[in-house]
């Protein structure tokens, strides 16, 4: 299959079938905005599909494209058929489709869309628009400004976890990740922290300083368990 030239074709909904094995999931809210972008930009991103023993095409991938499609009266839909590939193809193609397109950099998408809010207006539109919540949006732009409060992301992370709860993800903008890209800035926090302890405690000698943090750690995991 690596050397086939593959062709964009236009298909009559009808004639495109769902596969049984598509792991990925979409929210109510996330398919009313892909209804949304295809009544708004169009259909731009055609469907994967492969050739039915039955007639037909089976979707590899885009089946919520296809299903958001058909709501908004669609009659045929931009597909590329890879033709009679086996089972075993079109499910590992189904993975890489969905787990491996790449991800964003999620500084540079919150730079991103702080450049595209300008007004409340800005903000209310693009909640309607793009695949985020109003929660989702508005911590990228607090990462954006700098004004991101870490510390209190990590209590309201041991409270979700204290109270059994998942860790907190959200559909495409992790915060995880944004962590990962501010390491250097927390490292300097780290460091201040340092500083300040020492000078409460009069020493800077790292024994002293850490042994306090061990044991206020210990202390906390006292607390917590108690």
């Amino acid at each position: 299959m690596a050397n086939k030239k593959l062709q964009l074709l236009y298909v009559p909904a009808g004639e495109l079938f769902p596969n049984i094995y598509n792991p990925n999931k979409m929210s109510e809210e996330i398919f009313k905005k892909e209804r949304l972008s295809i009544r708004t930009n169009g259909f731009f991103d055609p469907l994967l599909v492969r050739d039915r023993a039955a007639g037909g095409y089976e979707i590899v991938d885009g089946e919520h494209r296809w299903l958001a499609g058909k709501e908004e009266g669609m009659a045929e839909f931009p597909v590329i058929n890879l033709g009679a590939v086996p089972d075993n193809v079109a499910k590992q193609l189904t993975i890489i489709a969905n787990d491996l397109r790449g991800s964003s950099d999620p500084l540079k998408l919150a730079d991103l869309v702080a450049g595209l809010v300008g007004s409340p207006d800005d903000l209310d539109a693009l909640i309607a628009s793009l695949p985020y919540t109003r929660g989702e949006l508005t911590t990228m732009l607090e990462v954006a400004k700098g004004d991101f409060d870490w510390n209190q992301y990590i209590k309201d992370e041991e409270a979700r976890r204290k109270g059994g709860a998942p860790k907190a993800t959200t559909h495409r903008f992790r915060i995880s990740s944004v962590a990962g890209s501010i390491m250097p800035a927390i490292a300097k926090q780290l460091v201040d922290i340092y500083h300040a302890d020492a000078q409460r405690l009069g020493s800077d000698a790292p024994d002293i300083v850490l042994a306090e943090w061990i044991i206020r750690l210990k202390l906390q995991e006292e607390q917590a368990d108690g």
